[in-house]
């Protein structure tokens, strides 16, 4: 018997085949990561959390948008905000589509972090 590199093997019927985790540039998996399957971070974010601390101010906001839908499936935006520690305050407006309430929410997040808000 013959030696070959170590991501070579030979089949029972004498055919030689190369491991595609062991070439070189390739992710090594282990055997715990066999029946695992990859998870797909969402693309458009259905729900932002910001935050304002300003001590000089002694102003301490939050401002949260999240993306809902309803029994029936209709899709919502409902935002929340207020001072940390009180009470919050909170609206909804329904939307016609996701794809709206996406673009909407984007805005708006947008607009809350040119005033001074951060992601949490």
């Amino acid at each position: 018997m013959t030696s070959s590199p170590p991501n070579i093997e030979t089949t029972s019927a004498g055919q030689n085949y190369q491991h595609a985790s062991l070439q070189p540039g390739r992710p090594q998996y282990s055997a715990s990561d066999a029946g695992h399957e990859p998870v797909q971070l969402a693309l458009f974010p259905e729900q932002v959390s910001l935050i304002r601390l300003r001590p000089e101010h002694n102003e301490k906001r939050y401002y949260q948008i999240e993306i809902v839908t309803d029994l029936f499936g209709a899709v919502g935006l409902v935002r929340t905000w207020g001072r940390i520690g009180r009470s919050a305050h909170s609206r909804f407006n329904p939307l016609p589509d996701l794809g709206t309430a996406i673009d909407i929410l984007h805005r708006l997040a947008r607009t809350k972090r040119h005033r001074g808000y951060q992601d949490r």
